[in-house]
Parts: structure tokens; C-alpha cells; sequence
């Protein structure tokens, strides 16, 4: 890890020179995230302009963001949350190569390049505002999509560019054709998929959503290092999981622990069934 150290170290210094930690101050990453400055004592506020303080101006707006992600992940108080706005245009560009990975990150080619793993069955796509395709690339209509659609089943709209936080994701069946009309024609890039089964171990945690795991990691000197990773969970009557839209987001120290609270959800659906 003292190689990662170094490097970020590196970025931090070379953001500082260049004054960029200030680039998307008003972006829309710094969402309203609630009134929770109120919640950190005299001596947080310290830690936080301590830790923070060598690398730009600690403000009541950093001081809020870095609270808001202490009450909702949990856990012992730490100043090192980065405010998304600084995270997202500093951070994230130096460690990430930006116009490189956005040539990649349209879901629509997913099915090209990711074919070591199982995926989703796809059914149609659209590219830059192009013809309505089907998984073959051929232009197609949504009158023959939708007669290759199953009875009975569910499947799933999603924008494949510019997109996070499950927005805009609508899910559909084979008799919503005339719903679906106008969202089709609304989005350039898209992709439509049938609707995943979760496994019987995240499905205990809640049944709508399709809950999943996400690992972040660093690739770095011919090494990937794994720097965390979460579980997360949809509420409610969400259909995503994503914490953006309400879902619960939960680290993963070690995976004993999400073994154990696997086990515990079983054992406490059980007891809800037999009571």
C-alpha cells in the first residue's frame, strides 16, 4: 500500500500546484445532502480543516458533504471523505485516464467485449440517436423487439450514456408497448435487458431490487489493489439498489462479515414465516 500512498500523494501535490481543486465547486454532484454540519462537534470540524486544510479552503459545504457520508455509511468518525465535487473532477481525472474510459463506458457495446462472464440477454439499443437496433447490431422496429419479448417476464430500459445513480431506469413488460413508445423515442443511447434474478443470498436482503456488490479498486505497477468494497441494498419499492436513488449502502471489511449477515437475514425471514 505504501506505493498507492506515494502516488496519491503525488496527484495531491500536482492538484495543488495546478489550483484545481476548485473545478466543479457548483456541479451537480454537491446535490442538496441535508442540513448535517450540525451533527459535527468542535473537534471534527477541526480533524476535517486539519486533514484537509493543506490542499484547499475547508468551507461549511465541505464540512457538510464529509458528515453526510459519515451518518450514512457509519462506523468511527473519519475527516478523509472527499467532497464529491473535488473527488470527481481532480481526483478521478488524474487517477483515470477520463477520454479513454468514456470510449468504453457506453453499455451498449458491453455485449462486444465483456464475453467472460455471464450477462444479461439484450433485446435492442440504440447509438447516438441512431436507427432502434437489436443485440446483432441490425436496425430493427420496436414492433419486432417486442414480439421477441416473453410473456409473463420483466425486462429493464436504461440511458448507456452519461447515466448514474439508477437514473432514468424503467421496467416493462411485453403488453407495455405504448409506454414504452415515447421513452424510446426520448433517449439517444440506450440498451433494453431482460430483468436479472438475484442469487438466494442478496435476495434476502430485499427481493425488488437486485442487490449487488461493488469493489473499488486501483490498478497501479502491474498490480490490481483492492481499496474496498460495499454492499448494496434497494428500499422501499425501488427497483435499484443505488444509493443515490434511497438504496443503503453498507463497506464490507471482511467478507466473514457479509457471510454473517447473510445467515442472519435467513435465520430472521424464518422466523418471520414461522411466527
Amino acid at each position: 500500500m505504501s506505493k498507492i500512498k506515494q502516488f496519491v500523494r503525488k496527484a495531491y501535490k500536482r492538484l495543488e500546484r495546478n489550483g484545481l481543486f476548485k473545478s466543479c465547486y457548483n456541479d451537480y454532484f454537491t446535490a442538496d445532502k441535508g442540513d448535517f454540519y450540525k451533527y459535527l462537534t468542535k473537534e471534527q470540524k477541526k480533524q476535517i480543516k486539519d486533514y484537509w486544510g493543506k490542499y484547499f479552503k475547508v468551507t461549511k459545504k465541505d464540512m457538510n458533504i464529509i458528515s453526510f457520508y459519515n451518518h450514512t455509511v457509519g462506523g468511527e468518525f473519519t475527516p478523509k471523505y472527499i467532497p464529491d465535487y473535488y473527488f470527481y473532477a481532480d481526483v478521478k481525472t488524474v487517477l483515470n485516464n477520463q477520454a479513454f474510459a468514456n470510449s468504453i463506458d457506453n453499455k451498449c457495446y458491453y455485449s462486444m467485449y465483456i464475453t467472460h462472464i455471464k450477462r444479461p440477454n439484450e433485446f435492442a439499443k440504440r447509438i447516438c440517436g441512431g436507427p432502434l437496433l437489436d443485440n446483432e447490431f441490425v436496425p430493427t422496429t420496436i414492433e419486432d423487439v417486442f414480439n421477441k419479448l416473453e410473456d409473463n417476464q420483466k425486462y429493464i430500459f436504461k440511458p448507456s450514456v452519461l447515466t448514474s445513480g439508477g437514473k432514468d431506469i424503467v421496467t416493462f413488460n411485453k403488453t407495455e408497448i405504448e409506454k414504452m413508445r415515447p421513452i424510446f423515442k426520448k433517449f439517444p443511447d440506450f440498451v433494453v435487458q431482460e430483468f436479472l434474478k438475484q442469487s438466494s443470498a442478496l435476495n434476502v436482503f430485499k427481493s425488488k431490487s437486485v442487490n449487488s456488490i461493488r469493489v473499488y479498486s486501483l490498478y497501479m505497477d502491474g498490480e490490481v489493489h483492492i481499496l474496498g468494497s460495499a454492499l448494496r441494498i434497494g428500499l422501499h419499492d425501488k427497483e435499484v439498489d443505488n444509493f443515490c436513488s434511497g438504496g443503503v449502502f453498507i463497506p464490507i471489511k471482511e467478507m466473514v462479515i457479509l457471510k454473517n449477515l447473510v445467515t442472519l437475514m435467513q435465520k430472521i425471514k424464518f422466523l418471520v414465516l414461522m411466527a
